[in-house]
Parts: C-alpha cells; sequence; structure tokens
C-alpha cells in the first residue's frame, strides 16, 4: 500500500501544480493589483484551487490545517536578450546656413550672404593727443624739466571736440620728465682743480690745457682728459675726442659737442639736455638712461649704442644712424625723423611709419 500511495500523492501535486496558473483568475489573483512590478504573491493550495491570495509573504488570511501555503512571483526570470535590430534610415540632408538664409525672404549669391554677416563699421574712435610744456623747478621736478599732458580729443568738460587741441577738460593724464641733478656739472677755471672745488659728480675743465678732470669723488683724479682745442669760456667740445672715456653722469647740458668723437664712452646718466650733438661720434657709446631732451643729435653716429630708458624727449634725430642701437624703454615723443636709419635697418623715410616707433 506504502508503494503504491506515493504516485498517488505525485500526480495530486503535479495536477494542483498545473492547476494554478488556470485557477488564479477564477479565485481572486486578478482582484489583487500590484504597484510595481516583479511583486512575490502567497496563497493557500488546496486541491488545486488556490485561495486567500495576498501580495507578500503571507496570504490574505492563513492557510487551514492540511493546505499547502504557496509562493510566486508576478513576473518570471529575464529571457535571453533579442536580436538586434536593423539600422534606420538615413534622415534628410539638412539646409545649410546660406539655404535657411534665403528661407527667411533674403535674396543674393553665396557671397551676398557672406558679406551680410559683416558687421557695420562702427565709429571713429576719439584722436589722443599730447601736450608738452615747460616745468619749472619745484616738488614735480627739482631741477626743472617738462610736463607732459594727454587726453582724448573729445571736448570733456566744456571743450571743442576734433579741433585738435588738448583743452583742459580734455587732460586724463598727467607725467613728468625732469632734469638730471648738477651731479655731472662740468666746471672751468684756470689750472688743476683743488680739493675745495665742486661736489662729488662734477666735473672740471683747466681752460689753460684744456684738459678735463672728473668725476670728482672725494678728491679729484690725478689725471685728466686731454681735449685738443677746449679750452673756451663757454663749454665748448667741438672736435673733442673722448672715445672711451667714463663720463657716467656727466652734465653737458646746452653744450657744443658738434662732430665730438664719443665712441664707446660711458656717458649712462649723463644730462644732453638742449646740447649741440650734430656729427657727434657716439658709435657704441653707452647713452643708458641719458637725457637727450631738446638735443641735436642730427647725423650722429648713435650704431649699436645703447640708449635703453634714454630720455629723446623733442630730440632732432634727422639723418642720425641707429641701426642696432638698444632704445628699450626709452621716451621718444615729439622726436624730429627724417632719412634715420632706424635699430631694424630701416629707413624712417621708406619705412611706412615715418619713425623708428615699431622699428626698434
Amino acid at each position: 500500500m506504502i508503494g503504491s500511495s506515493r504516485p498517488l500523492v505525485t500526480r495530486r501535486m503535479l495536477t494542483a501544480s498545473a492547476a494554478v496558473s488556470l485557477l488564479l483568475g477564477t479565485l481572486g489573483v486578478t482582484l489583487v493589483h500590484a504597484d510595481t512590478p516583479n511583486q512575490a504573491y502567497t496563497g493557500c493550495l488546496k486541491l488545486g484551487l488556490v485561495f486567500n491570495v495576498a501580495i507578500g509573504p503571507q496570504p490574505s488570511a492563513p492557510c487551514p490545517k492540511g493546505v499547502v501555503q504557496i509562493s510566486w512571483n508576478q513576473t518570471g526570470p529575464p529571457g535571453p536578450a533579442g536580436l538586434p535590430g536593423t539600422n534606420g534610415k538615413d534622415g534628410a540632408p539638412g539646409k545649410s546656413a546660406y539655404d535657411i538664409w534665403l528661407g527667411l525672404g533674403n535674396t543674393g549669391t553665396p557671397e551676398d550672404f557672406v558679406a551680410a554677416l559683416e558687421g557695420r563699421d562702427g565709429s571713429d574712435g576719439e584722436t589722443t593727443l599730447l601736450r608738452t610744456t615747460l616745468e619749472q623747478e619745484g616738488a614735480n621736478c627739482t631741477s626743472g624739466g617738462h610736463k607732459i599732458d594727454s587726453g582724448r580729443d573729445n571736448g570733456a568738460a566744456g571743450g571743442v571736440p576734433g579741433n585738435d587741441v588738448l583743452e583742459a577738460g580734455e587732460v586724463e593724464t598727467t607725467a613728468y620728465v625732469c632734469n638730471g641733478s648738477n651731479a655731472g656739472m662740468i666746471l672751468t677755471g684756470h689750472g688743476k682743480p683743488t680739493s675745495s672745488v665742486g661736489d662729488p659728480g662734477n666735473f672740471y675743465t683747466d681752460l689753460d690745457t684744456g684738459i678735463t678732470y672728473g668725476p670728482k669723488v672725494v678728491t679729484w683724479p690725478r689725471d685728466g682728459i686731454n681735449c685738443v682745442g677746449f679750452p673756451h669760456p663757454q663749454i665748448d667740445w667741438r672736435g673733442c675726442n673722448v672715445s672711451a672715456a667714463n663720463l657716467s653722469a656727466a652734465n653737458f647740458r646746452f653744450a657744443n659737442l658738434s662732430a665730438a668723437v664719443l665712441e664707446f664712452a660711458n656717458l649712462s646718466d649723463a644730462t644732453f639736455d638742449t646740447a649741440s650733438l650734430p656729427g657727434a661720434q657716439m658709435y657704441g657709446a653707452n647713452l643708458a638712461r641719458a637725457d637727450l631732451q631738446h638735443a641735436n643729435l642730427s647725423h650722429a653716429d648713435l650704431a649699436t649704442a645703447d640708449l635703453h630708458g634714454a630720455n629723446l624727449l623733442l630730440a632732432n634725430l634727422t639723418g642720425a644712424d641707429l641701426r642696432e642701437a638698444n632704445l628699450t624703454g626709452a621716451i621718444l615723443f615729439a622726436v624730429t625723423w627724417s632719412n634715420t636709419l632706424c635699430p631694424d635697418g630701416t629707413n624712417t623715410d621708406s619705412n611706412g611709419g615715418g619713425s623708428c616707433v615699431g622699428h626698434l
């Protein structure tokens, strides 16, 4: 009997399991709604019938004694991935920018379209002007100098715009270019200088011999520079040859140095304000930070000279040779340029700029 009852139980369980899917709708499974997919269901199974079905791990009511409690999911495990689908058809070509332009009601050729992309010309900018005036000795310049005002010719503060005159209300910035101190002043006298003559940094010229001494430190140097033809009451160095001399910080203001030979001389920080230097030979000279404002340097040879930081305000450089000269940081306001050879080898008369600015 035991051997014959097991197949019967097995058949009844298989029959019950197979009947679950057929009886769920009849027994209220469809009346149980899940808000999210893949919910777990629990119910009671008896004689192929499922009842007390609920969402979750427990049936809606406890299963009676002798009734099997079963659970299952709303969805089964994922099936295998499907085969890739075929590519879609290419879309129609888009319109070009030119076609869109035409579609907006415009007419013309592609060239007209490109021209239409350009904006209108802007209004002319305002001219910037400079004005240079003498500055007397005072708080701005201990030894005097020049005041440089700049601003736009815009008629500000009651001025007249566009009249090429920098008026008081148009001044936006002010700078001062000051003269050097008297440290390099050249003194004159008869005979060698004594220790009581002059201040440190001064030079001294013996009018009897034409020999120049300096610069004075505590005492005067024993040996001076012999400049043939120098002895004149005024500081007249015409034709003087002081090649390679150390004249740093010397004061040559208003001096006449026509055709003087100053090749390779150390003239750094020297003052040449309003000095006359036409035809001066200054090849390779050190003129770093020298004050050359208003100086006449026409036809001077300044090739390879070091003029970095020099002040050339209103200087005359007509016919001067500046080839390979160093003008880094030099002040070049209102310089007279004419047939001048620039550091880059161009000529101001033919380089398109009329000056050496941009040709350094």
